[in-house]
């Protein structure tokens, strides 16, 4: 009777020990050195300016364009994405007369948040600095392209309402630093 209850704590204990195991990828950054994967690697894109968009209405129109826009990311061989940073100089414009004048220049910075396996490549979530204006969201979708990456990026504003919030669109390429 001994000897089966000692099997079944060993069972219960060997259990709880498979919950634990550290998978290579799932646990904490080691500053960019796994093993099984190997180092991370950088990647750089730049672009000097987005295609202006155009939000607002008829009687008030306004333009959004990016400048200066920047995109880091370290990469390990195996695709796991370890660190990111987006940078970029929002400038809006008036194109019909309007009561609100447009925002003036401002830099917005984001660092990477979460990344998940997409089809075909990566989907990278990042989180604004508290100080970016106007407050936006950002998404990156990830592809790799032979021996570098494409990244096609979906910035949304989100402080204001349709028609005067915008979706700026834009693909970076990334090659390795």
């Amino acid at each position: 009777m001994i000897s089966r209850w000692l099997a079944v704590v060993v069972v219960v204990i060997a259990c709880a020990a498979c919950g634990s195991v550290a998978q290579p990828g799932n646990g904490p950054s080691d500053g960019g050195n796994d093993a099984a994967s190997g180092p991370a690697v950088a990647y750089h894109g730049a672009m000097a300016q987005t295609t202006p968009v155009t939000f607002g209405t008829l009687l008030c129109t306004y333009t959004i364009t990016f400048t200066q826009l920047t995109v880091d990311l370290a990469i390990r061989p195996s695709g796991e994405v370890t660190s990111g940073q987006v940078q970029n100089r929002n400038i809006e414009a008036v194109l019909s007369p309007c009561t609100n004048a447009p925002s003036g220049p401002s830099t917005a910075v984001y660092t990477l948040q979460s990344a998940r396996t997409d089809l075909g490549g990566m989907e990278l979530t990042f989180q604004g600095a508290a100080n970016n204006t106007p407050k936006t969201t950002l998404t990156l979708n990830l592809a790799a392209t032979g021996a570098t990456y494409s990244a096609a990026l979906n910035v949304h504003r989100t402080d204001l309402a349709p028609p005067f919030d915008w979706l700026v669109m834009a693909t970076v390429p990334l090659t390795r630093q």
